[in-house]
């Protein structure tokens, strides 16, 4: 019995990866919407219960990226969140898009779908029931964490993205998982009212400190302090300072 139970699960055990496709430079579709869930991966204690999801909406022939995100930790939030690399600004809004507030981007457009063309391939593994390839950038000496990139080896489209999600301690190490979906971006006036209809004109600037402190990380985090779900404008920022990716 031990023999046949053996012969029925190693073959199993033994499913290497498919050498075709081979790989490609991993390169996001300049237009994609996205159904997206993420956790935290390593952190501080209390935000190791934290989940998210959502939709992301990435633009990069119009230097745009909205995300209309949930947040749970024993407690939910909602917000939507616009990258508008024309106006230069990141702004945050309530989910009803009745409030909202802005700070400079830090570098001047979205991030570049290629910015993983130049990481290390690390190997072909099973994603989210899909096979992807993987693509590493050495960011640990510099900002604790690695970046890292699947990608869907069939279709070339993200399946999950992990990274570090704050430049100081606490050093916090997010993954993100994706569902591309290419379709909404056909109907070229319905994709355009995903960002032309927010009303950035009501934002106003995002308060800073009365004695212009930089923000301290190590203080009690909340969630609805930071913009830590822009891992993509992290990670240009720190590419634009390190010149390891593309931005």
């Amino acid at each position: 019995m031990v023999s046949t139970l053996l012969l029925l699960i190693s073959p199993l055990a033994a499913v290497e990866p498919p050498e075709w496709p081979p790989k490609v430079l991993p390169v996001w579709p300049v237009r994609f919407a996205s159904d997206t869930t993420g956790e935290i991966k390593l952190g501080p204690s209390n935000l190791l219960n934290l989940a998210y999801g959502g939709k992301w909406f990435f633009d990069w022939p119009s230097n745009r990226w909205r995300q209309d995100m949930c947040f749970k930790l024993g407690v939910s939030f909602c917000s939507v969140s616009f990258w508008d690399g024309k106006a230069g600004n990141f702004y945050h809004f309530s989910k009803d898009l009745k409030k909202c507030s802005y700070v400079p981007a830090p570098v001047p457009a979205v991030t570049h779908p290629d910015s993983f063309a130049n990481g290390a391939y690390t190997g072909r593994q099973m994603v989210d029931g899909r096979w992807a390839d993987s693509w590493l950038v050495d960011t640990h000496q510099w900002i604790h964490y690695n970046f890292t990139l699947d990608n869907d080896a069939e279709l070339n489209v993200p399946l999950r993205d992990c990274g570090p999600i704050t430049t100081k301690p606490p050093y916090i190490f997010a993954c993100t998982h994706h569902k591309v979906d290419l379709g909404p971006t056909l109907n070229a006036s319905s994709w355009e009212d995903l960002f032309s209809t927010l009303p950035t004109d009501i934002c106003r600037p995002k308060a800073v400190k009365a004695n212009g402190a930089e923000e301290d990380l190590s203080e009690e985090f909340r969630v609805e302090d930071h913009d830590f779900w822009w891992p993509g404008a992290l990670l240009a920022l720190q590419a634009k300072r390190q010149g390891v990716l593309h931005v």
